[in-house]
């Protein structure tokens, strides 16, 4: 069940939504039959995050939701589906429910008696960084800002090995949203070709990018920064016949 939660975050890092909500699944039925509510919460921890990507936030929400009803109570994966929960209601539109649970988040890691980083923990960081990512869908630039920049100084604070070189280039491109909302395009395209320079390049962060550029493309398109940003973007964004492909 660990191994398969680890492969489906891989295969979701790598771009291939299909293989990697199978190795979800397969965690979550392992973590089943074993009565580990901890795997479970894990695989759905994972399964949310494979459809915010996707662009499915109902099921996201529903994941979560599922994944909750069967963790542990005080652990990091509770936390981190509390999390989760809190980004789709961002993404649904759905600001009371948003704010009660990015409370109710906060609360539950205030809570967590070892909290830390890596791929089974929770951190302040990401709870302000899927902070940020949902006020830019709530239309709240300013929030987004001041979240974004909670998380970046958060992984500025730790030592080298607790950073999440993802979360922190996810956080900068939401940066970066929030700025082309302010108009201040320069400050955008520069946090964006930071991010862009990022150490581990992964699906989502090239899905947020592209959200940047496109922004940028569409209001400041005869800026040099825009295009700077866009062709940085270009040359890292695969081709859809580069994209892995599932078999049957």
């Amino acid at each position: 069940g660990w191994l398969s939660v680890i492969l489906g975050w891989l295969s979701h890092d790598l771009g291939d939504p299909l293989t990697a909500e199978a190795h979800c699944l397969d965690a979550w039925e392992h973590g089943w039959q074993a009565e580990d509510g901890e795997i479970c919460g894990w695989a759905m921890d994972t399964a949310s995050s494979i459809a915010m990507y996707n662009n499915q936030p109902g099921r996201a929400r529903d994941f979560a939701a599922r994944g909750l009803a069967h963790v542990p109570a005080g652990t990091a994966a509770a936390v981190r589906l509390a999390c989760q929960l809190t980004r789709a209601h961002g993404r649904l539109g759905e600001l009371d429910r948003f704010d009660g649970a990015l409370t109710d988040t906060r609360r539950q890691f205030d809570r967590l008696q070892s909290p830390g980083s890596g791929l089974f923990s929770a951190d302040a960081g990401r709870i302000a960084s899927y902070a940020a990512t949902s006020s830019i869908w709530l239309r709240r630039p300013d929030d987004a800002v001041r979240y974004a920049g909670e998380a970046l100084a958060f992984y500025a604070a730790v030592d080298p090995g607790e950073r999440s070189p993802t979360r922190e280039a996810i956080s900068r491109l939401d940066l970066g949203l929030a700025l082309i909302a302010m108009k201040t395009p320069d400050g955008a395209a520069e946090e964006a070709l930071t991010a862009l320079n990022s150490e581990r390049i992964t699906e989502a962060v090239l899905t947020r990018a592209s959200e940047v550029d496109a922004a940028l493309q569409r209001w400041y398109p005869r800026l040099s920064a825009s295009q700077e940003v866009h062709e940085r973007y270009r040359g890292l964004a695969p081709q859809p016949c580069d994209r892995p492909q599932i078999t049957a």
